[in-house]
């Protein structure tokens, strides 16, 4: 359950998490948002207090439904950052970097998402290398994500059974159309 992040956080003696949101397939992301729709953002949850989602101005409406506290890119001066670096992955390690600095991240913190591997590496390394008081911590089971997704609460099983419901009418309304559509040589 959702619920229980900070509990699995605290059996692996995990300060922090970061998802990542930088490609449209994102289950983690999609998860811990409750279906939120966002083209890049990054989830931050410090154990024990309320999590922070950080998203593209325009995305202000779906970032405050997920119930998370929310900043945007800006907040964290993109635009700033935009002025002085030209290459892409310097702008996301200082856009992170100043996420991470806001939102007093640091210890022991591990890292969820999906993203190219190739700049996913340079993110953690370069984090690695500049922020001494974030470590980085690599899950090789159950990542604690799948863990919590292992069971469900009422919200996530209410979810499901709507889903569920939708898909029957779904297949009824097209199990209709075929059925009443009219029919050419047989």
């Amino acid at each position: 359950m959702l619920k229980d992040l900070d509990r699995l956080m605290g059996e692996r003696s995990l300060d922090a998490l970061v998802i990542v949101k930088s490609s449209p397939s994102n289950p983690a992301f999609t998860y811990v948002t409750r279906g939120g729709h966002f083209t890049i953002a990054y989830y931050v949850h410090k154990r024990g207090q309320k999590p922070h989602l950080v998203h593209g101005p325009m995305e202000r409406d779906q970032a405050v439904a997920t119930g998370c506290a929310t900043s945007d890119f800006n907040d964290h001066g993109l635009k700033e950052i935009n002025e002085t670096e030209s290459a892409e992955g310097r702008i996301r390690l200082k856009l992170v970097k100043r996420i991470l600095g806001d939102l007093g991240v640091k210890g022991r913190v591990s890292w969820y998402g999906t993203d190219e591997i190739g700049k996913g590496f340079a993110l953690m390394y370069n984090i690695a290398r500049e922020m001494p008081k974030i470590r980085t911590v690599a899950e090789s089971s159950s990542s604690i994500i799948d863990t919590a997704r292992c069971t469900k609460d009422e919200t996530e099983v209410n979810e499901m059974r709507k889903a569920a419901l939708g898909t029957i009418a779904g297949m009824a309304a097209v199990r209709d159309f075929l059925r009443d559509s009219p029919r050419r040589d047989g």
